[in-house]
C-alpha cells in the first residue's frame, strides 16, 4: 500500500506549478491536482473526497481552527500558543 501512496505523492509533487516546493493542503489548486491524480488511478471519488476533507480538517486543527486574521489578531495582542 505504501508504494501506491508514495507513487501518488511523487506524481502530485511533479504536477505542482513551478515555484511550489511541496504540496500545500491549504491550496485549493494543489488539492484539485491530487484529486485528478487519484481519479485517474481509479480511486473512488467518495474515498478521495473523504481524504481531502480530512486533510482540510487537519490544517484547521493545527491552529485551533482559527483563520489567518484571527491568528494575526492573537499575535498582535501578545497571545502565543504554548502547544
Amino acid at each position: 500500500m505504501s508504494l501506491i501512496v508514495d507513487s501518488i505523492f511523487t506524481e502530485w509533487r511533479a504536477s505542482l506549478p513551478e515555484g511550489s516546493s511541496h504540496p500545500n493542503t491549504k491550496n485549493g489548486y494543489h488539492l484539485f491536482l491530487l484529486k485528478e491524480i487519484c481519479l485517474k488511478r481509479g480511486i473512488s471519488e467518495n474515498i478521495i473526497d473523504n481524504v481531502l476533507l480530512t486533510l482540510e480538517a487537519d490544517d484547521k486543527n493545527k491552529d485551533g481552527g482559527l483563520d489567518d486574521d484571527e491568528i494575526k489578531k492573537a499575535k498582535d495582542q501578545g497571545l502565543v500558543s504554548q502547544g
